[in-house]
């Protein structure tokens, strides 16, 4: 009650009402600067926090190029889409309009340029890279603007959603998770701006409808909005703009329920399972629950005045270093997989955490933004670190693909039971990293429940590489490549 009532008394002095139009600061800025004479220290204090901010930022940013230039983002779905809109011209949303602004928000660079013509793959991919990375950077701008004027310490909360939840879907880059997940902050403080202008409202409608059609754990996230819509209404005593909120409340109605039937009516049932499964499961890693552990303590360390949890926040960070010295490997592919259900569990939860505390009487001292700095520096640390398994996977193959010629089952390669290999992608690495000439592709294992296309029967990518006369047999259409050194086979060497 105590926080409603600080978000009703706030409410009313932001709006005016209580004779004064100068919004009141949402949180206390550090060194307990105040209003009056002060109110220079504080714009130097609160710009140098979105200074913090934007470098915490760039960190998450420097792990995303690092996954984005060993070709991660080509991991699970990703080469398939990527050779999808390749090989069709067009965004792969395939009919799942639930989606469709995810697609269209991570793939418009690279279809720009494949409707331009370009046809060099280095180039495609860096698009396709930049288009998964627009989302984050959008974001945080939208973030930024919907804090003006506030204590830019909230911009923390989205940092540390990145580090938790994005980047631990690294083996994932192309999930519509990541952009469902980054639009969700810019929406929270919007909502929680007290003197929101016109602007202000028009873009926090259209966030809402975009973000409406993003993923499908939208459905928890839309839930936590929508208390605080009628919340935001209710507090305001003379029920200011109710057709606005009315409209606000309408949207989130409609995405909860849209969501929901989507949720328990998936168009591939078995994802639906392990999507379950997955929801109590993948915080059985270290990668997960230690984090989750940091931002327990630091809640409490921000609503406590007690530096004993100040002190607790760097338990889980050196927790964390050990864990990077002790073990060699990260998640697998199928558990990081796995962490997209933190977009439908562990996300509402501090999105709710931040709205609390926005609103709340809280200090932020240079222990606490130590801590937030040494925690996303550690966890992206690790990341890098541990994105050498997948540049090892990527250099195995493009080896075989170069030892070898003809169809290559990989349960004859070092590739087979790898961690990072997919069961169904196989065939698509083969030909993205042939390098301009595809001598050999490497067959999934018999028995795969699904594959996008069957190698021995049809050639992708015709436009953009090469293929040894081997395959003619395939695709008489296939524009062939000089002939290449012999070398030990693997493969059939045949159909």
């Amino acid at each position: 009650m105590a926080v409603l009532e600080e978000f009703s008394r706030r409410f009313k002095l932001g709006s005016g009402y209580s004779g004064t139009d100068k919004p009141l600061e949402i949180i206390e800025v550090e060194d307990g600067v105040t209003d009056g004479d002060g109110m220079a220290n504080k714009s130097s204090a609160n710009f140098r926090l979105g200074v913090f901010s934007f470098f915490l930022f760039t960190i998450i940013s420097i792990v995303l190029a690092n996954f984005y230039l060993i070709d991660q983002h080509l991991s699970a779905d990703g080469a398939f889409l990527f050779q999808i809109i390749l090989d069709r011209e067009t965004f792969t949303h395939g009919g799942n309009y639930f989606r469709i602004i995810s697609v269209l928000l991570t793939q418009w660079p690279i279809v720009f340029l494949v409707k331009c013509g370009v046809t060099d793959l280095a180039s495609l991919k860096l698009a396709y890279a930049f288009g998964l990375y627009f989302p984050y950077a959008f974001s945080f701008l939208l973030c930024v603007r919907a804090l003006r004027g506030r204590n830019l310490f909230l911009l923390i909360f989205p940092i540390l959603s990145m580090v938790v939840i994005n980047l631990n879907i690294s083996y994932m880059l192309i999930s519509e998770a990541h952009v469902m997940a980054c639009l969700s902050w810019p929406v929270l403080f919007l909502l929680c701006r007290i003197d929101d202008t016109r602007a202000d409202k028009i873009l926090l409608v259209f966030l809402l409808v975009i973000y409406s059609r993003t993923y499908e754990s939208v459905v928890a996230t839309s839930f936590i909005f929508l208390w605080i819509i009628v919340i935001r209404f209710w507090f305001l005593k003379n029920r200011k703009e109710p057709v606005f909120h009315l409209l606000l409340i309408t949207i989130c109605l409609i995405t909860f329920v849209m969501s929901f039937y989507a949720g328990i009516h998936p168009s591939a049932p078995e994802n639906k399972k392990s999507f379950l499964r997955s929801i109590i499961s993948v915080y059985a890693s270290p990668q997960l629950y230690i984090p989750v552990l940091f931002i327990v303590l630091l809640i409490f360390a921000l609503l406590k005045k007690n530096a004993g949890y100040r002190l607790a926040l760097f338990i889980p960070i050196f927790w964390y270093a050990l864990v990077l010295l002790t073990h060699d490997h990260g998640l697998s592919q199928y558990a990081s997989f796995s962490t997209r259900v933190t977009s439908l569990s562990l996300l509402p939860l501090l999105l709710a955490a931040c709205f609390i505390l926005s609103f709340g009487r809280f200090r932020h001292d240079k222990a606490v933004l130590l801590a937030c700095f040494l925690f996303v520096s550690v966890v992206s640390s690790g990341h890098i670190r541990y994105s050498k398994d997948w540049k090892s996977f990527k250099s195995s193959m493009v080896q075989v693909l170069q030892q070898n010629s003809g169809f290559v089952r990989i349960e004859q390669t070092e590739l087979n039971n790898s961690k990072c290999a997919w069961s169904w992608n196989n065939p698509e690495l083969s030909v993205i990293w042939s390098g301009g000439c595809v001598k050999s592709i490497i067959l999934n294992k018999p028995g795969f429940k699904w594959q996008a296309y069957d190698p021995e029967k049809e050639l992708i990518l015709k436009r953009y590489v090469k293929y040894d006369s081997f395959f003619r047999g395939i695709d008489n259409s296939i524009s062939t490549c000089s002939a290449l050194p012999d070398a030990t086979s693997q493969g059939s060497g045949s159909k």
